[in-house]
């Protein structure tokens, strides 16, 4: 990795049937929680054409070590891991994807 790369974590989501606004609600929730522990807060993109309910968030990062100490420090914080939790009801299960992004 060369020095001023950063790292864009994206994350491909796939929202229940009928749980869509229950999912934004949640973000919302999430986005709260994670800016109070010392994340960034999340984009959220949707898709349009493709799989049904397909949701993208993202946020950028200063490397991967950067990334890892957030979310691990983040998963030990109760009210962050409430949020977590609450968010994947609304998520089919197994359906999560995570990506590392690095420019190219």
């Amino acid at each position: 990795q060369q020095e001023g790369w950063h790292v864009r974590h994206m994350i491909r989501h796939i929202v229940k049937l009928g749980h869509y606004q229950g999912f934004m609600d949640g973000m919302a929730a999430w986005n709260a929680a994670a800016t109070r522990v010392g994340l960034p807060a999340y984009q959220i993109w949707e898709s349009q054409f493709g799989t049904v309910q397909e949701v993208f968030t993202e946020a950028e990062y200063d490397s991967i070590d950067a990334h890892l100490a957030a979310l691990e420090a983040a998963h030990r914080d109760p009210a962050f891991a409430a949020a977590n939790e609450e968010l994947s009801k609304h998520l089919v299960d197994g359906s999560l994807h995570d990506y590392a992004l690095f420019e190219a």
